[in-house]
């Protein structure tokens, strides 16, 4: 028996917009309960499903639309850019080629099983699909999304209006063929052993357009996504509460108070009976989020220390080497000798 992947839920985000927008409301539920898949809500980015089911439900969906090219209208909504911290982490890098290495090692925080890889060939870049479901009923949707949230990757690094050279599809031939082409207006091939996205190898240098995200995201971040279940406990899920704060610079014991409905004395009796305090936990997780830049990226140490919400670099690294036994300098040149 075929293992089933399993996939992130936000490439749903945007179907139950599309489905109303054409057949209604009652619709969406409609297609959701025939592909067994609970609707799904926005934002939910921690979230999985079978990717068989997703199979469903594009497939009902093109069935209640009457829309056999459903995944070439459907890739229209879909944006790497709209993807949560996998999204942000695979567009930080600095030059396209840097977002296709990311991908390659993020692919699995995404989507179990399949995967995404660049390959040079010649003066051409082969940025390639692998679908572990490939073949069955609903994978020509899934193609066809899978060829445009590759592309909108690469737009954020050319242009919005950028073509591949051409893309070679792991389908047979449809009638008509042209409908593929005019939607991603290059060159399509059919029957071929790979999903891919075709280009100059040249590119590959071509830099971000925007700026970066003004907090990065390492693969930590990607890794906690698909961590099992939530936290079982009060110290556990304020951990995750002062983790997912510290993104945004955030330590304060009120926003967090704010957020659990509790006020601060409770949160810190109920923490001094598990063994532990609201500032143990902070310096905990601001450790450990400074090692993951410090291993991960390159970015400046004062702003690691700001970000962290650090009130000087000196106070960073004092209560660093203090829990480490290193100072960030020193993680930080281990590191890089690692990576050269």
């Amino acid at each position: 028996m075929r293992r089933t992947p399993i996939i992130a839920t936000y490439v749903t985000t945007p179907l139950p917009a599309m489905v109303e927008a054409a057949a209604g409301t009652r619709a969406i539920t409609r297609i959701f309960s025939s592909a067994d898949v609970p609707e799904i809500a926005q934002g939910a980015s921690a979230r999985f499903m079978p990717q068989r089911n997703l199979y469903a439900l594009l497939e009902a969906t093109a069935r209640v639309l009457g829309m056999r090219d459903l995944g070439l209208a459907y890739g229209r909504h879909l944006d790497v850019a709209d993807w949560g911290l996998w999204g942000a982490y695979v567009r930080g890098a600095e030059t396209l080629e840097g977002a296709f290495r990311r991908t390659e090692r993020a692919m699995p925080y995404h989507v179990s099983m399949d995967t995404l890889t660049l390959e040079l060939r010649g003066d051409e870049a082969w940025f390639i699909h692998r679908a572990e479901l490939f073949g069955i009923i609903g994978y020509p949707h899934y193609a066809a999304c899978a060829v445009a949230a590759m592309i909108s990757l690469i737009r954020a690094f050319t242009d919005p209006g950028w073509t591949p050279s051409r893309i070679e599809v792991n389908l047979p031939r449809p009638r008509p063929a042209e409908t593929w082409a005019d939607v991603f207006r290059c060159p399509v091939v059919f029957d071929r052993s790979d999903l891919a996205v075709v280009l100059p190898r040249d590119l590959l240098v071509a830099e971000r357009l925007s700026p970066s995200a003004s907090h990065p995201v390492t693969t930590a971040d990607l890794c906690r996504l698909v961590a099992a279940g939530a936290p079982c406990d009060f110290v556990g899920e304020v951990t995750e509460i002062v983790r997912s704060r510290l993104l945004y610079g955030d330590a304060d014991i009120e926003g967090l108070a704010q957020l659990l409905a509790l006020g601060p004395r409770t949160i810190q009796r109920r923490l001094a009976e598990a063994g532990t305090s609201y500032r143990d936990i902070v310096a905990r997780v601001r450790v450990g989020r400074a090692l993951e830049l410090l291993k991960e990226t390159d970015i400046p140490i004062s702003r690691v220390s700001a970000d962290l919400g650090y009130s000087a670099p000196t106070h960073f690294a004092r209560a660093f080497r203090r829990a480490v036994g290193r100072s960030p300098e020193e993680i930080r040149g281990v590191s890089t000798c690692a990576m050269g």
